[in-house]
């Protein structure tokens, strides 16, 4: 074997990528676009099934482990990348240079002090210079912009144009609805690109060569991906024409058309939003189209789409849909719907055989032993007290083992609401794990401190005023004697049960589950786990939607309270339209899996929100004023509070929301 080979096969791509790029959102962040430091921190980043691969459907660079290293180095030439893969996986080469520390010790290639720094300032100079050389598309697009309405005008004065689609089977209801166009002078009908005003693919009528064009890459940029709205459909059919899509759309079947056999670029596009439905090939039926079709076949494999292959010919009688649709619209409409039933079978199947995998994965058991247990009371469990009088009355007793959702706007106290449940629950005997990914445990610990301070009768201590040397020196010897008492009573009473899960990168429900296990192990009975919070876990999947990212979740958590008979509490944000109102259960962030999941469900808001607005009318007047209530309830010091118990299966549903008073400065909630 050569070098490159023998390197090739002893490196692992997935092992490179663990150890020098950026984590974020189960994923890594692409080293040359930095693809997943945006605002949703979801990277485009991939690596192949088989762990050869990898690519960024962001910026699509991609390559092997060699490409990898050369981005992350800065280095194009081969032999330098050979060597630092060599080096890093200590694979000894035969035929080169044997000193390779240069690439060992370069922080740009490692993690560690600067390594951070130095690839975001090489991914600016390279995005820098990548704009600096991107051409400017803006007069080439207006220039076409301005042709495809021309087109549009002039066709519905030209008999001429609207022959030759309806001769192509189009009806003249859809020569509108498809918005053609006719290129009078070059006697070209022109398609418009759907989902982009400014591409379109042109069709001569008079048999003249070439029969079809389109606008040069040089002046609009690259072809852009028709139809993109196809991501919310069950299944979408793949044609090589635009003719052809709109066939398939004629006879009410969405459609992405390709304008020749180009699909890599579709393909990837499906895959990077996350598309779960079908995948219907049905490229042209010939010698070029079926060699195209087994290879997007192939890819949509590898890309994990769930994809059908259809032969045009033997289906629909013809090369492809828009001769078939000229030739027998109604045969084009019949065999597309029992394409699409094939398609709609397929989906059933695979859910069918992710039930299947599930109800293995289910225990067996018999009813009569579950009725012995409750009789004996075996394997039973009291409520655990949250701290709260009121809530522990709507519950019954307190918190039991399920799960717990607890909701609300940001600056509403979620945060310090669960330190203050878990600390009381710490205090009683209980292991609590408190798992904190936006916060450090530092910031945790000082909530705990500030508010027994603040029992104390030293309010307003922070995290700052503890931390700040300057300002610890003009504390009195009472305000120092305060925070010793607070740390000692904290170390005595609440340290001993609590543990505090601080991330370093985003965890899975896998992850706290672990830690979970091994706390139980080590204190004889399952924690009570504070989680904080649902949308910063990370997902199995990383091209899951955020909805997804959090049933799955949702449904993981409600696994684990049921499995350890442990209670699980956990923060969710909530949607930007319940920021105009009052908590409903609409608004939590991703609703769905959160409100049949949780077993409590609970809102944390301003005082008699609902009522404030009742009397509010209009759509912009209630969000002003929802606004103002929310700002003016940020800057109190003394927040009136309250929970909004929306679900709860262990109780009563109570009359009106929990009062609570929420200070701020001292992290501190009290009962009203």
């Amino acid at each position: 074997m050569s070098d490159y080979e023998r390197v090739k096969d002893g490196a692992s791509l997935k092992a490179y990528a663990e150890d020098k790029l950026e984590k974020a959102r189960g994923g890594y962040i692409c080293p040359e676009c930095g693809s997943g430091t945006g605002p949703k921190k979801t990277p485009a980043f991939s690596i192949t099934p088989d762990g050869k691969r990898w690519k960024c459907f962001s910026c699509g660079t991609g390559g092997d482990v060699f490409d990898l290293a050369g981005i992350i180095n800065g280095t194009d030439d081969k032999a330098e990348q050979l060597q630092i893969v060599a080096s890093w996986a200590g694979i000894a080469i035969e035929g080169a240079a044997r000193d390779t520390t240069m690439y060992w010790d370069d922080p740009i290639g490692c993690k560690g002090s600067g390594a951070k720094e130095e690839r975001a300032r090489r991914r600016a100079e390279r995005e820098a210079e990548r704009r600096a050389q991107m051409p400017d598309y803006t007069v080439g697009r207006q220039a076409e912009r301005e042709r495809i309405k021309a087109a549009q005008e002039a066709i519905k004065t030209h008999q001429e144009a609207v022959a030759y689609l309806e001769g192509r089977g189009f009806t003249r209801d859809e020569i509108e609805r498809f918005q053609f166009g006719y290129d009078v002078e070059k006697k070209r009908v022109v398609i418009p690109w759907r989902g982009c005003d400014y591409y379109h693919i042109d069709r001569a009528i008079d048999g003249r060569e070439p029969k079809y064009t389109k606008p040069k890459t040089e002046v609009v940029g690259p072809q852009p991906v028709d139809n993109p709205d196809t991501i919310e459909e069950s299944h979408v059919f793949i044609v090589e024409g635009m003719l052809d899509a709109l066939a398939v759309e004629a006879v009410g079947q969405p459609a992405v058309g390709l304008a020749g056999t180009a699909y890599r670029a579709v393909l990837e596009s499906l895959a990077s939003r996350g598309y779960r439905g079908v995948v219907v090939l049905m490229l042209d039926a010939d010698k070029d189209g079926r060699a195209a079709q087994e290879k997007a076949a192939a890819m949509a494999e590898e890309l994990h789409l769930l994809h059908l292959e259809v032969d045009a010919e033997e289906s629909l009688g013809a090369k492809d849909a828009a001769a078939a649709l000229a030739a027998n619209r109604e045969l084009v409409r019949i065999a597309l719907e029992s394409i699409a039933l094939q398609a709609e079978g397929l989906a059933e199947a695979r859910a069918e055989e992710a039930e299947r995998e599930a109800r293995e994965a289910l225990m067996v058991q018999d009813p009569t032993e579950i009725a012995a247990e409750l009789l004996a009371c075996r394997g039973m469990s009291d409520p655990i007290s949250t701290g709260f009088s009121s809530l522990d009355l709507v519950m019954n007793g307190g918190i039991r083992p399920g799960l717990m959702v607890l909701g609300a706007v940001s600056s509403a106290g979620k945060t310090t609401l669960i330190v203050q449940m878990a600390d009381h629950m710490a205090a009683a005997g209980y292991p609590v794990l408190f798992v904190t990914i936006e916060q450090s445990g530092r910031e945790i610990v000082a909530k705990s401190l500030s508010r027994m301070m603040a029992q104390s009768g030293f309010k307003s201590v922070g995290l700052w005023d503890m931390s700040w040397r300057k300002n610890r020196e003009t504390w009195s010897e009472a305000k120092n004697r305060a925070l010793f008492d607070a740390v000692e009573e904290y170390s005595v009473a609440i340290a001993p049960n609590l543990r505090i899960m601080a991330a370093n990168e985003q965890p899975g429900v896998g992850n706290i589950r672990a830690a979970a296990e091994r706390m139980a192990d080590e204190r004889g009975r399952a924690p009570v786990v504070f989680i904080d919070y649902l949308q910063l876990l990370r997902s199995k999947d990383e091209r899951s939607t955020d909805k997804q990212a959090a049933d799955f979740n949702v449904s993981m958590l409600r696994r684990m309270a049921r499995d350890m008979e442990a209670p699980v509490v956990v923060v969710s944000s909530l949607n930007r339209t319940s920021y105009s109102g009052a908590i409903e259960m609409e608004s939590f962030k991703e609703s769905g899996g959160i409100e049949y999941g949780a077993d409590v469900l609970l809102g944390l808001q301003p005082r008699n929100m609902e009522q404030r607005l009742d009397d509010v009318k209009g759509e912009d007047a209630r969000k002003k004023a929802a606004k103002d209530i929310t700002k003016a309830f940020r800057r109190s010091t003394e927040r009136k509070s309250e929970l909004v118990v929306l679900k709860n299966r262990n109780g009563a549903i109570p009359p009106a929301p929990l009062p609570l008073t929420f200070y701020a400065a001292s992290s501190l909630f009290e009962e009203d």
